[in-house]
């Protein structure tokens, strides 16, 4: 249903006051203006020009309600204006433009409040429109809140063919110009395909970059392009065949969300046992973030695993492997020091999410501790599973070091004890080897192994995903003794013939 249908529903039955959260209020109030046909009175405020009618019978209104004063002197101040409207003709729609600026002043709550009883006894109705909504407790039980989506594929092809129509530009690229700008509001798209144009059609890879730019402009978002595939990483071959086929299924998904260390988004919640998050901003976020998984039947995966593992590795391995775009989420970025500020910026960020993946989203989480998860936050990244990354066997660490060596261009590769390694410390030796000229064995003495670091924390890791959690590795649940066995090899010839 279309966000003019819903208001109108909802002025059929007399509610008084409405908010619509719209990532584009102009446009938004031309669909309210088309869809309501001139039929009812309609006015726009914003606090530079005050009241203006956007129809016949919206400046009849205006004028009575003026009673003969210019609207630019008597209704740009919002508190002064909305004591006016109690005198305000029957059946009058306002629209207030902007309106999460003065939602915090309790002057403005008040004269929300005044115009409840009043509107509800004859249609009228107050429209507040603001890109995302943290409502004041006063108003909760006022006010319905409505959300405006972010145009969907067909809508921004629409768009994007319309303008290649008027510049008389061929079309050829629409699809992939859509599939490039889908998640951006209807003026975005527009004007950001009008800036790819070109003499032989649409240039997709402005299209992207423009893409990146407005998803960036998201407080805790981050877009980049992915080039790591498979074969730039070595083992984990369960994980990779099962993806593969996630990826190649009907569901396959259009958007990877990637949440590094999500054990820290629970540090605030209280969940862990710890201190809570005294202004709620940890639990509201967690809170958005388990309903949005639910709601929009977005698959989950969760990646345990002592650090440099490969979990985070991975992750972008899938994005690259499959063309599929990435959006890291910064939960601490997304934190706003303003009242309602962390709200609105988390809610703003899954809506563009939702915009660009629909419900073919693959949700990913990292993670080194596996305690502190809550329940709930197990259950919603498991449709894809919980895999386990442990610290790679000697038949594993072959084709991590081959990789590594081809990567770092290291010739002549010899022997190193490689003795509790993880995959990040084979790639670290060859850097190493590779900016200071040493040979693979001098510079494999700079490499502190991962179990030297928190051999003891491996360990709790490894009982806690024993039969919990499936292996990167091989097929089947994660087995705790094959791990310790596969783990203790050392000093092996490498740089053979079987890289992959």
């Amino acid at each position: 249903m279309s966000i003019t249908k819903e208001l109108l529903n909802a002025r059929r039955v007399a509610v008084p006051v409405v908010g619509i959260a719209s990532a584009d209020q102009a446009a938004c109030e031309g669909s309210i203006r088309q869809g309501c046909n001139g039929s009812i009175p309609l006015i726009h405020w914003d606090c530079v020009r005050g009241a203006v009618p956007l129809n016949e019978p919206g400046e009849s209104a205006l004028s009575d309600l003026c009673e003969g004063s210019s609207p630019a002197d008597v209704t740009v101040e919002p508190v002064q204006f909305l004591s006016m409207c109690q005198k305000l003709a029957d059946g009058t729609m306002l629209l207030m433009h902007n309106s999460h600026k003065f939602l915090e002043g309790a002057q403005f709550v008040q004269a929300v409040s005044n115009l409840r009883d009043t509107f509800k006894s004859n249609k009228r109705m107050l429209v507040l429109l603001a890109p995302s909504f943290s409502l004041p407790a006063e108003l909760r039980s006022d006010l319905v809140l409505l959300d405006e989506p972010l145009p969907e594929r067909e809508q921004v092809s629409s768009i994007i063919s319309a303008l290649c129509s008027d510049a008389g530009v061929a079309d050829a690229g629409v699809a992939d110009a859509t599939e490039a700008l889908v998640g951006l509001a209807a003026f975005s798209v527009e004007q950001s395909a009008a800036m790819s144009l070109t003499k032989s059609g649409l240039d997709i890879e402005a299209c992207w970059k423009a893409k990146r730019k407005q998803v960036e402009q998201t407080p805790g978002l981050s877009m980049s392009d992915v080039t790591t595939k498979y074969q730039d990483i070595g083992g984990l071959s369960a994980v990779k065949d099962y993806f593969s086929k996630v990826f190649s299924g009907p569901c396959a998904p259009r958007l990877i969300i990637q949440f590094e260390e999500i054990e820290k988004l629970l540090a605030g919640t209280g969940s862990s046992g710890g201190p809570g998050d005294s202004s709620g901003t940890s639990q509201d976020q967690l809170q958005v973030i388990l309903d949005s998984v639910e709601s929009n039947g977005w698959l989950g995966a969760l990646f345990l695993g002592p650090p440099g593992s490969g979990k985070s590795y991975f992750s972008q391995a899938l994005a690259g492997e499959f063309g599929v775009r990435r959006i890291v989420f910064d939960l601490g970025a997304m934190k706003g020091s303003l009242v309602g500020e962390s709200e609105q910026r988390i809610r703003a960020a899954i809506k563009t999410c939702k915009a660009i993946g629909g419900d073919r989203v693959l949700v990913c989480g990292t993670c080194n501790k596996l305690d502190s998860l809550a329940p709930e936050l197990r259950r919603r990244f498991n449709s894809c599973g919980m895999w386990f990354f442990d610290l790679p066997s000697v038949d594993e660490k072959l084709p991590i070091w081959n990789i590594s060596i081809s990567a770092y261009k290291i010739s002549n590769p010899v022997s190193v004890n490689d003795t509790g390694w993880s995959s990040a410390n084979i790639r670290d030796c060859c850097r190493s080897a590779r900016i200071t000229g040493d040979s693979l064995s001098e510079a494999a003495r700079s490499i502190v192994s991962a179990t030297s670091q928190d051999g003891e924390g491996i360990e709790r890791l490894r009982r806690l995903a024993n039969g919990r959690f499936l292996s990167a590795y091989y097929l089947g649940p994660y087995k705790l003794q094959s791990s310790i066995s596969g783990a203790a090899a050392t000093g092996r010839a490498i740089g053979g013939s079987d890289a992959l």
